[in-house]
């Protein structure tokens, strides 16, 4: 599932409810908002970032953080991304967005989040010369 969270800025998207131990992109998951706005711009500058539950032990899912980050960014070059503008990093348990220790919070926590740092319109757009964010 790809959501722009209310508390996130309009340029951070979650993909959330990745399967338990698996860095597969869940079923349903839709990267297309992120990537029509990838792919409207020309200078772009992109984090993936990977996070787990916290459940299982601390090297596993500090890898299995890092897997889901690259699950993203392969399917964003697979679709017209430039590898050049994705950084992917792992981040395992940091940072978790709900904390209640049910299956729906770790599921929430099962996560990927893509966080445009730097945005440049493309040269015919009216906004040219002007970083959008």
């Amino acid at each position: 599932i790809v959501s722009r969270d209310s508390r996130l800025t309009p340029r951070k998207f979650v993909v959330s409810d990745f399967a338990v131990n698996d860095s597969l992109l869940p079923d349903g998951a839709n990267l297309t908002i992120p990537l029509l706005i990838l792919k409207e711009y020309r200078q772009i500058s992109v984090d993936i970032v990977g996070y787990t539950d916290s459940t299982g032990a601390e090297r596993f899912n500090e890898t299995l953080s890092l897997k889901r980050a690259n699950e993203v960014r392969k399917w964003l070059v697979n679709h017209d991304i430039g590898d050049s503008v994705l950084s992917t990093y792992g981040k395992a348990r940091e940072e978790p967005l709900n904390r209640s220790g049910t299956e729906q919070g770790r599921a929430k926590n099962r996560r990927v989040e893509i966080r445009i740092r730097q945005i440049t319109p493309r040269k015919d757009d009216p906004r040219m010369g002007q970083k959008v964010f």
